[in-house]
Parts: C-alpha cells; sequence; structure tokens
C-alpha cells in the first residue's frame, strides 16, 4: 500500500512528462498509482508537459488549476489537442512558456465563457514559441503584467485579459488579438519591440502602449494591420517614453496619443482619425506625434487632430523629424488622399531650427486650420541656426485657415511668413536696406522725370 501512495504522486523535480491518455482524458486522474503521463507521476510546477501522437482530443484538468513550466506540442503531434480548463486555468510560471513545433497540428487551450484559460506567472519574459504553419489559439489569456516575447513564424490568437507591464516583442510569425490588449487607464503593454505583425479578428481590437509609470521607449518594425486601434499612454500618468514605428503598418484603426511618443519612421496608411491630444489627468502630460515618415489616412474625410486636451496644462504636439539633434520632414497625406491637420486649443508645432536653411518640416496633402485660439508654434534652435537664411517650416496643397496664436522661439530678426501654400520664416531686412531700396526707387523716378521732360 505504502509503494502504491508513492506511484502517480506529483513529480518531484524538474522533469518532461509526456501525455499518454492510458486513463482517460483528464489531466490529473491517478489510478492506483497509473496516470496519463508516461512517468505515471502528476506534472509538478517545475515540469514541461509534451503533447505528441498518442491520445489527442479534448483534456480537462480535473477541477483544479495546474502549474507547470512549460507546454508542448510536439512535432508528432498532427491532430489537434485541446486543453479544456473549464472555469480553471493552467499556469506556466518559467521563461519556457509554450511551444509549437513544426509539422504539429493547431491547437486550443479553452476555457468557459469569460474564464482565463492560461495565466503567465512567472517573472521575466515568457516566450510563445509559434512554428511556421502551425497556430495556437487561448481562448482567455491573462499575462499577469509579465513581459511577453512571441516567436517562431506561427500565428498566437489570443484574447488579452490583463497587460503587459515590461515589454510586448512580437519577433517573428503574427500575434492575433480577439480582444483589447490593456484598458487604456492603468493597463496594457509597457513597450513594443520585434518584426513580427500583429493583426485582429472578431471586430475592432484595441492595443495600448504604455510607459507603466517609468519612460521605455521601444521599437517596432514589424507590422500592424487589419482592424487595431493604436493608444500610447495613459490617462493617469505623465508617460514620456517613446514607441518607434519604422515598419509597413496598414492598421485601420484609430492612433491616440495621450501621453508619451508615436514617432512614425516608416508607413501607415489606410488609417482612421489620429488624434494627439494630452488627454490626461497628469497636468503635463503631452502627447505627440513625431518622425520623418508618411501617414495616409483611409480617405479624405479623415483627419490628423492636433491638441484640445482635457487638462490645463497637458498639450497634443506635432514634432516632425527622427530626433531633437537633427532636422526631418514628416509627411501627412497623399496626392491621392487628401487630409485636413487641425490645431485645437493646446495644440502645438514643435520645429527644430538648423543651419543654412534646414527645418524641420510638415508637408500636408491638404488643407492646415490654425484657426483656434491657443494654438502655438514652438521653434528650438540647434547649432548655426538663423543667420539670415529662409526657413519652410510647412507646406500644404489646400486651404489655410488662421494663423498662430503663439509663437515661441522665433529669432528677434524673423517674422513668420502666411503663404498661398507654405509656411516660411524669413529674416526682416536690415534699416539699411530700406533707405538702398528707398534710394534706388527715388533715382528711377528722377530718371523717368527727366526722359520725359
Amino acid at each position: 500500500m505504502l509503494g502504491l501512495v508513492s506511484l502517480g504522486t506529483v513529480s518531484t523535480s524538474s522533469a518532461q512528462l509526456i501525455w499518454t491518455g492510458d486513463q482517460d482524458f483528464i489531466w490529473s486522474t491517478n489510478n492506483a498509482g497509473n496516470t496519463n503521463w508516461d512517468t505515471n507521476t502528476l506534472p509538478a510546477s517545475t515540469d514541461t508537459v509534451q503533447f505528441g501522437a498518442t491520445a489527442p482530443g479534448t483534456i480537462t484538468l480535473g477541477g483544479a488549476n495546474r502549474t507547470v513550466a512549460g507546454i508542448q506540442f510536439l512535432s508528432t503531434a498532427t491532430t489537434a489537442f485541446t486543453l479544456n480548463t473549464g472555469s480553471n486555468r493552467v499556469i506556466i510560471n518559467s521563461t519556457a512558456g509554450v511551444v509549437v513545433q513544426a509539422g504539429s497540428a493547431n491547437h486550443f487551450i479553452n476555457a468557459t465563457g469569460t474564464d482565463i484559460a492560461l495565466q503567465v506567472a512567472s517573472t521575466t519574459n515568457t516566450s510563445f514559441d509559434i512554428a511556421a504553419g502551425t497556430q495556437l489559439t487561448i481562448s482567455r489569456v491573462d499575462f499577469n503584467n509579465r513581459g511577453i516575447t512571441k516567436l517562431g513564424d506561427g500565428i498566437l490568437t489570443v484574447n488579452p485579459n490583463t497587460s503587459i507591464a515590461s515589454n510586448l516583442a512580437v519577433n517573428a510569425g503574427t500575434l492575433e488579438l480577439t480582444g483589447n490588449l490593456g484598458n487604456g487607464g492603468t493597463s496594457g503593454s509597457g513597450g513594443l519591440t520585434g518584426s513580427g505583425t500583429i493583426t485582429a479578428s472578431g471586430g475592432t481590437r484595441t492595443l495600448h502602449v504604455l510607459g507603466r509609470g517609468t519612460p521605455l521607449d521601444s521599437t517596432f518594425s514589424g507590422s500592424i494591420q487589419s482592424t487595431i486601434n493604436l493608444v500610447k499612454g495613459r490617462t493617469e500618468q505623465n508617460d514620456t517614453g517613446t514607441l518607434t514605428l519604422t515598419g509597413t503598418n496598414t492598421y485601420s484603426g484609430t492612433t491616440i496619443a495621450r501621453t508619451g511618443t508615436i514617432r512614425v519612421m516608416g508607413t501607415h496608411t489606410g488609417g482612421d482619425n489620429y488624434s494627439i491630444n494630452g488627454h490626461t489627468t497628469a497636468t503635463t502630460a503631452s502627447g505627440v506625434l513625431a518622425g520623418t515618415g508618411t501617414i495616409v489616412l483611409a480617405d479624405n474625410t479623415k483627419t490628423f487632430s492636433i491638441g484640445d486636451g482635457d487638462v490645463d496644462g497637458s498639450s497634443g504636439v506635432l514634432y516632425p523629424g527622427a530626433d531633437n539633434t537633427d532636422t526631418g520632414v514628416l509627411t501627412l497625406g497623399s496626392s491621392g488622399i487628401n487630409t485636413s491637420v487641425n490645431f485645437n486649443t493646446d495644440g502645438i508645432l514643435r520645429l527644430d531650427i538648423g543651419a543654412s536653411g534646414n527645418s524641420d518640416r510638415v508637408n500636408i496633402f491638404g488643407n492646415l486650420d490654425l484657426s483656434n485660439s491657443g494654438d502655438t508654434l514652438e521653434l528650438l534652435s540647434l547649432a548655426g541656426a538663423w543667420g539670415g537664411s529662409t526657413y519652410t517650416i510647412a507646406t500644404f496643397t489646400g486651404t489655410l485657415s488662421g494663423t498662430f496664436n503663439n509663437v515661441i522661439g522665433l529669432d528677434s530678426g524673423y517674422v513668420v511668413n502666411y503663404l498661398g501654400n507654405s509656411i516660411t520664416l524669413s529674416a526682416i531686412p536690415e534699416p539699411s536696406t530700406y533707405l538702398l531700396l528707398g534710394g534706388g526707387l527715388a533715382m528711377i523716378y528722377l530718371l523717368r522725370r527727366r526722359t520725359k521732360a
């Protein structure tokens, strides 16, 4: 009897347990020391469980949460497995995460209704390595404010329940969202990195990228696609982190910068409205749109709205250029799809002014609206700035309404010119120039008088 008790107990050291299904389709079955695992022990929290060619189908947990180091669907698992967790969940407590090997079928981890099917518990980034040609679908996942790394060229389909605090790294393949990642209040993704693809299904989903209290700069060179809204920053925080997008993005949802910076160095085509508004309860916060890329919205009705934050001291900023050490050009719209760029209350156009006429510039295919009170032109001088050069700081193919209400940083020898299709900064002529011009005109007048005489 004592020997039987020792059999079928939980594994006491780190091991790999292979599913056999010898008894039934319940994870925790122990019939007098006989289990559904090849070791005839039950998986421990330090073990990795593997599913291969044997006994595919639907497996239930047996009425309790199950904690393991990792889950692997082997290449021999050519028929689908479904882990049906019911009202319980599988907890992954190591960075090993979940692996679906090449040649494997598409597998599922499902809970009942809105219950959590899988929870991440590792204190560092947990990986989901999904091989090309395969897909893992998790009905409801709790990222538990941990970091996540998506590996492999396959598809990971998830409905996130909570946020990712440190970083979401989509290094390869596709992350498909069937729910929102973060809610824009106190949760979301701390940063976004990698070169993979992020998509959505079942409706429009929101991807929140947040600084989480500490500025977190991140660069995503992959592609955000389909019906996704991209939100930077949170309402309760002065987030100064920067999300840089260097890839080809085609997501059709809205783009919102509540706090922090969205820097577009690649392209975004087919999107809905951009709202760069500093919409936050942190009184010093700014939402910023920057970069040297090209943004072409879905049609002529879509707009860029800069400013109009709801708290005094917050602002929305349009800041062309890659950074604050050099100058660059940001393009909004195209010859085929025009847009409108509207500066609202607390809207700021921030520009670096360099040497020899070089400055940041925004090129707008469409209209530029400066008619709202409170908008500001802010000029930052780099080495060699001014010196008599003329700067073109904005171009537009449509109409110009109004002028900037406030101008900050303009050299005392310069003036802002609002022209037919551009805004320029030019030097004010010296008084001697006016005297010479007046003298020349007077000489021409006298010569004409003599000729008539």
